[in-house]
C-alpha cells in the first residue's frame, strides 16, 4: 500500500476526475486526468497521433515499434504492442497509458488497474475508428481544438484526393505477410483505403479482418492490382515471381512498400491513400 500510495504521489493521481467514457474506447480505467501531462503509448498509430496533436512533449515512454516522428526514437522503450512490461511502464510514472484494443492484454489492463495507473484503449481499425480515435485522444489529453483541427484536415484532403478517383474498379488485394499470406480484409482501414482509391477488394466478402491465404486461393481470387506491404525483414522482394497465373503478377501491377505508415490507422492515412491509388491506378513490377 505505500508503494501504492508513493506512485499516486509521484505520477498526480489526485487530478483523475473525468469518468464518462468516450466514443471509440473499449477499455479505460475508473478515473481518468483531465490533461495528462506523463503518457504511455502502446502503439505507434497512438504515438503519430499524440505528436500531431502536440501532446508530444508530454510522451514519456513508447513501444519498440514507434518510430515516427524521429524524435520518438530517443524516448524509453517499454516493450511492443502486444507485450508491454508492465513495470517499465509503472517506471515512467505516467499519469495516462493509451493503447489499441488489437494489441490489448486483459493482463495489462488488470495490472494497471492494480497500480491504479489510468489507462484507455480504443478500436481504431477502419477509417471511421480512426477519425474517432482522433477526436477521443484529443479530449483524453486537452487538446480538442487541435483534435477537431487534425480531423477536419484530413477529411477534406481525403475528399479532394477521392473526387478525382478513376472510375474504372481493379481487384485489389492488400497483403500484410507472406508466411502466411495475411490479407486486409472487410472491417479495415486498407479495405477502407482501396474502396476510397477506386478499387474492388477481392477479399470483400471474406469474414475475417484479417484472413490468412494460402497461395492457391489467390490465384483464384486473380486479383489485378497487389499492393504488398509486407515487413522486408517477414517478406521476400521476389515472392510473387513464380505466380505469373495472377493477373497482377503477369501484367506488372504488383507494388511492393515496406512503408509502416501503410499500416498505421493515424494521422498519415491521406499519404497512404495517395500510395493506394498509385499502386491501384499504376503500373508496377514487384521489386
Amino acid at each position: 500500500m505505500a508503494i501504492l500510495a508513493l506512485f499516486c504521489l509521484l505520477s498526480g493521481c489526485e487530478s483523475k476526475t473525468k469518468t464518462a467514457p468516450e466514443p471509440g474506447i473499449i477499455a479505460a480505467s475508473a478515473e481518468l486526468p483531465d490533461k495528462p501531462l506523463r503518457i504511455v503509448s502502446l502503439a505507434p498509430n497512438i504515438t503519430e497521433i499524440l505528436f500531431a496533436l502536440g501532446a508530444g512533449e508530454r510522451v514519456v515512454a513508447v513501444t519498440r515499434f514507434c518510430d515516427f516522428p524521429t524524435e520518438v526514437k530517443e524516448l524509453p522503450k517499454i516493450g511492443g504492442v502486444v507485450d508491454p512490461d508492465v513495470e517499465n511502464i509503472a517506471a515512467q510514472r505516467p499519469d495516462l497509458v493509451i493503447g489499441v484494443t488489437s494489441g490489448g492484454d486483459p493482463g495489462v489492463t488488470r495490472a494497471l488497474d492494480t497500480l491504479e495507473i489510468p489507462y484507455a484503449f480504443l478500436k481504431m481499425e477502419t477509417l471511421e475508428e480512426t477519425f474517432q480515435g482522433i477526436l477521443t485522444i484529443s479530449k483524453l489529453v486537452g487538446a480538442e481544438a487541435s483534435g477537431k483541427s487534425l480531423h477536419d484536415d484530413m477529411r477534406a484532403r481525403i475528399e479532394k484526393i477521392t473526387a478525382r478517383k478513376s472510375p474504372h474498379q481493379h481487384k485489389t488485394l492488400v497483403v500484410f505477410g507472406h508466411k502466411p499470406i495475411v490479407g486486409a480484409g472487410p472491417g479495415t482501414f486498407a479495405h477502407d483505403l482501396i474502396e476510397l482509391a477506386g478499387g474492388q477488394n477481392v477479399l470483400a466478402d471474406y469474414p475475417q479482418a484479417y484472413p490468412t491465404l494460402d497461395i492457391e486461393t489467390v490465384i483464384k481470387l486473380n486479383p489485378d492490382r497487389i499492393l504488398d506491404i509486407t515487413m522486408q525483414e517477414e517478406g521476400s522482394a521476389d515472392f510473387w515471381a513464380p505466380f505469373e497465373k495472377i493477373e497482377a503478377v503477369h501484367s506488372g501491377n504488383v507494388y511492393r512498400s515496406a512503408d509502416p505508415a501503410l499500416m498505421r490507422p493515424g494521422p498519415r492515412l491521406v499519404e497512404s491513400l495517395q500510395i493506394f491509388g498509385m499502386a491501384i491506378h499504376g503500373k508496377h513490377t514487384a521489386h
